[in-house]
């Protein structure tokens, strides 16, 4: 990859490979860079709000073809199954439990304030928050949703403990097992710190719109909820509180706070329907999941060794092709141009 063929491109502008790589392929396959793992899924070019995902690889045969990887670093860098599985449920799948929390959300969704109804807020559990869930939950609020989402610094501090700052100091064993390119993932964090930052990197972004707020608790369920409570209390909101853990859920009870189970499916449909905007962020999640995916004519970095300060939100894109480098250098510019004149 020479300075040339590498791209910067931020996760909101991801139509702009997508285009290019339609302008001649009917269909996107995704794969890992190992032959060990091959094909994962593949996107049929169609309508903008619907097109079809089919899957490559059933959940079992995912995990059996990580379990051939060699080496614990190696297969480290490789999301286990229930972490794969789960990450499509940032854009694509469902929850195993969706029309219970339908029903359960609806009870609470769409209050009016202004007419006499307690407000009522989401909050998102540490095990959970990664996969970006504020949207499919009615969290973000609109007519129909919540009013917003409550931010609780104990999410967050727990977020950074079980992702570590761990990096990727000796890639020989990646380059030997997994592709020559994972050479590049040199001191770049880990596996998993990289799906707890997907997490950190969603706290960041409830946490900057205006229907959020931020109460400070200790790390832990006890403290977290407590801190809930008395924000309950005090302020005249109902709290909603998703988790994946039974026990925290019976814990927001006892706090007279309203706690539901999010369940993940452990199998995964042969095909799905998803938007060019859902098949974007699920590339960005699985870019950064896997350090690097595998698309035609292009390869997709999460992480990349990169002088800038900050790349969050960001891709690395890898052009393997003169002409769709030429593409996405172009629309770039493009849309650089409209950014600017329109202010």
């Amino acid at each position: 990859m020479t300075e040339q063929d590498r791209i910067k491109i931020h996760r909101s502008d991801l139509n702009i490979v997508l285009n290019a790589i339609a302008k001649t392929e009917d269909e996107i396959t995704v794969s890992h860079l190992s032959d060990k793992i091959g094909d994962l899924y593949t996107f049929e070019i169609g309508h903008p709000h619907n097109s079809t995902i089919r899957f490559e690889k059933t959940a079992d045969e995912y995990g059996e073809a990580r379990s051939t990887i060699m080496g614990k670093q190696a297969q480290s860098e490789v999301p286990e199954q229930s972490s794969y599985v789960r990450s499509f449920t940032t854009s694509v799948l469902d929850f195993a439990n969706k029309s219970d929390l339908d029903n359960f959300i609806s009870r609470y969704a769409g209050r009016d304030p202004s007419e006499g109804h307690r407000p009522v807020y989401g909050i998102l559990d540490s095990n959970i928050i990664r996969w970006q869930l504020a949207d499919s939950l009615g969290i973000e609020p609109n007519n129909t949703g919540l009013q917003g989402s409550l931010l609780v610094t104990g999410v967050r501090d727990e977020l950074h403990r079980y992702g570590g700052p761990e990096k990727i100091k000796n890639p020989s064993e990646l380059v030997d097992e997994l592709h020559p390119n994972y050479e590049r993932l040199f001191n770049q964090f880990k596996g998993q710190p990289r799906e707890q930052r997907l997490g950190l990197e969603y706290y960041q972004h409830l946490d900057n719109q205006i229907y959020s707020e931020e109460i400070t608790s200790e790390q832990g369920d006890a403290s977290i909820l407590e801190k809930c409570e008395e924000f309950k209390n005090n302020s005249g909101y109902d709290l909603l509180f998703f988790t994946n853990d039974r026990n925290a859920k019976e814990m927001a009870h006892e706090k007279n706070i309203l706690g539901h189970l999010v369940e993940f499916s452990d199998s995964l449909p042969e095909e799905t329907s998803a938007s060019w905007g859902d098949f974007g962020l699920l590339l960005y999640v699985h870019a950064m999941l896997f350090g690097i995916i595998r698309l035609p004519k292009v390869d997709l970095y999460g992480v990349w060794q990169s002088g800038d300060d900050d790349t969050t939100g960001y891709l690395l894109v890898d052009c393997r092709s003169r002409n769709i480098k030429q593409r996405i250098r172009r629309d770039i510019a493009v849309l650089d141009t409209w950014s600017n004149v329109n202010g």
